[in-house]
């Protein structure tokens, strides 16, 4: 069976493919806009990562529904990651589990993660490669430039341009809207980041049986956060729930209310100021 790990990036996906890996022994896949951070670092081993068949990614990239079929009809798991909207993939109807984090965290973690990852994936290319096709390589241009001014004591800033031009982009309504009302398939496993972290045995099971499958646990543990974050602190950089808020002046949440606002409540996170009655 193939199934979508849909989410938009940092609403814990590599969090799901540990618990995934760790209590069910499945072997995890990324691409479709996302990778495995932790194989970049040496640490794939924490998510099960592996190579997808070349033949199921083609099929999947082309949506050639024939020879999907052996790969979906087969006993094998295939949970895939991804960050593509259901509406960006040619086959949005497979399985799939939606991966939700309240916005505020999601964000925050977001600009820390091109503040100081998407940096790193810069650094490791020469100026000059990602100067041959600037277009191309634009994002990897700008984690350049916020690389250079962090080094020059403005991490903080940095930190905060690239959270305002998150709060105006609508990927996070839009990418969620899209998998909860894709047109076939019908609604995913909507599984939250709070509950995940809360009662983590029980929500991968229910996430699974929404599935139709009845799969038998073959691990009972898995790393915790601190274990996470000594292997990859820039990635696990804080996990703790609702810390986000406090990154949000009134004005700045405003903002964020006037673009997310309407799917927040969706998805029942509060829409509302924390502390506002």
């Amino acid at each position: 069976m193939i199934i979508w790990l849909a989410s938009f990036p940092r609403s814990g996906n590599t969090f799901l493919r540990i618990l995934l890996h760790h209590l069910y022994g499945l072997q995890t896949y990324s691409g479709f806009l996302s990778g495995d951070d932790l194989s970049w670092v040496g640490a794939g081993a924490m998510t099960g990562h592996d190579a997808l068949p070349q033949e199921l990614r083609r099929a999947l990239q082309e949506g050639d529904r024939a020879r999907l079929a052996p790969f979906h009809e087969s006993p094998e798991i295939y949970p895939i990651k991804s960050h593509l909207a259901a509406a960006e993939t040619a086959v949005s109807e497979l399985p799939a589990i939606l991966m939700v984090r309240d916005v505020h965290d999601t964000l925050v973690s977001f600009a820390w993660y091109l503040v100081n990852i998407e940096t790193m994936h810069a650094r490791a290319e020469t100026l000059g490669a990602l100067l041959r096709q600037p277009r191309r390589n634009a994002g990897l241009l700008r984690a350049r430039v916020a690389g250079w001014l962090s080094d020059l004591g403005l991490k903080d800033r940095v930190f905060r341009a690239y959270l305002r031009q998150l709060v105006r982009y609508p990927r996070w309504s839009q990418l969620n809207s899209s998998w909860m009302d894709r047109p076939s398939g019908g609604a995913p496993f909507i599984l939250r980041f709070e509950d995940l972290v809360a009662r983590p045995r029980e929500m991968v099971q229910q996430a699974l049986a929404s599935l139709g499958l009845d799969l038998r646990p073959v691990g009972d543990r898995f790393p915790d956060f601190a274990e996470l974050q000594s292997i990859f602190p820039a990635f696990f950089r804080e996990g703790k729930i609702g810390a986000g808020h406090r990154c949000f002046p009134p004005r700045l949440h405003d903002q964020l209310l006037a673009v997310h606002g309407a799917t927040m409540q969706r998805l029942g996170y509060p829409p509302r100021r924390p502390g506002a009655s």
